[in-house]
């Protein structure tokens, strides 16, 4: 991790919902080099895996900051004032029994 985003707790960090909910683990690869998200979210499961490894499972109605946000909605994707490159930005819908 970057020391200036480590200084600002783990709550902050890749993977994280921002502010609220720590990973369980990091693995990220640093910068200059392509990191793979995978993000799921069904209901108030939040899932979020990071270069293959599940990094943050979270029921968000267990959140009080997060209890009353709408389930559905925008997709934000944030960088804090530095170089930032995406690639191959997928979403799929839940396939619903």
């Amino acid at each position: 991790y970057c020391p200036v985003h480590v200084a600002w707790g783990p709550e902050k960090l890749s993977g994280s919902i921002f502010g609220l909910v720590a990973p369980t683990v990091g693995r990220y690869r640093g910068a200059g080099r392509w990191n793979e998200f995978e993000i799921r979210c069904e209901g108030p499961r939040v899932e979020v895996a990071l270069n293959g490894t599940r990094i943050l499972s979270s029921d968000v109605s267990q959140v009080p900051a997060l209890q009353d946000r709408p389930r559905r909605g925008h997709l934000g994707l944030q960088n804090h004032g530095v170089e930032l490159e995406m690639r191959h930005i997928r979403i799929k819908p839940l396939k619903r029994p």
